[in-house]
């Protein structure tokens, strides 16, 4: 496990796009967009959305986006009869910190080009005193690397899973053909309520009811 993330995490953290990525990312929907352009009709805003989530499941995309946040993922290759890829989990903010949380990224599927299922998990413990805004602001961590993954894609989490999120509980939700979903158990060696495991999974139900 890696302490603490690339030297840019911090500036991808704080803000909504980082570098060049919200550039090379956010052609969702482009499809619908030019086509309505092109015809002089008007845009289809649900067609639109659900176009900019399909985008969320493009392997390489997807890779390149999770590595901004400095999960270091390799490729998306074949696996156990499948597809998939984990990044390498790191520690944040850092090990020094009263509250630490140590996450990863994984996705996974069963075709080469498109990607099922992506996970973001986050292990939140609290080792001391959290007494400065800094140290209290690392409890939202998980909060901005799922909202700031999403937004290269044009696309957010909803209120109801960013406050699920933020205060370690469960929820799901459907959003354009997707369910997102957030697990929240206590650590097995932590001590509730602060020392959680939260998963949040985001599930392309598009591709599984094109495939059935």
């Amino acid at each position: 496990m890696r302490g603490g993330a690339l030297l840019l995490l911090p500036a991808c953290l704080a803000v909504a796009g980082c570098g060049d990525g919200a550039d090379t990312h956010a052609d969702a929907g482009l499809n619908s967009e030019m086509a309505a352009k092109a015809n002089g009709t008007l845009l289809d805003p649900e067609k639109v959305m659900a176009e900019r989530w399909q985008s969320v499941f493009d392997p390489a995309k997807a890779v390149a986006v999770a590595n901004e946040f400095g999960y270091r993922a390799g490729a998306y290759a074949a696996k156990d009869g499948a597809y998939g890829v984990t990044g390498t989990q790191q520690l944040l903010p850092d090990a020094k910190s009263p509250l630490t949380i140590a996450t990863n990224f994984s996705a996974k599927g069963n075709k080469a080009d498109r990607i099922d299922t992506i996970a973001f998990s986050f292990d939140v413990k609290q080792n001391g005193k959290v007494a400065t805004k800094k140290e209290r602001d690392a409890a939202r961590i998980p909060d901005r690397i799922v909202r700031g993954f999403l937004q290269r894609f044009e696309v957010g989490p909803s209120d109801a899973v960013r406050q699920a999120v933020n205060q370690g509980t469960a929820t799901e939700v459907e959003l354009h053909g997707v369910t997102v979903k957030v697990a929240a158990e206590p650590l097995p060696s932590g001590k509730p309520p602060v020392d959680r495991r939260m998963t949040v999974t985001f599930t392309n139900n598009s591709e599984a009811q094109a495939s059935s």
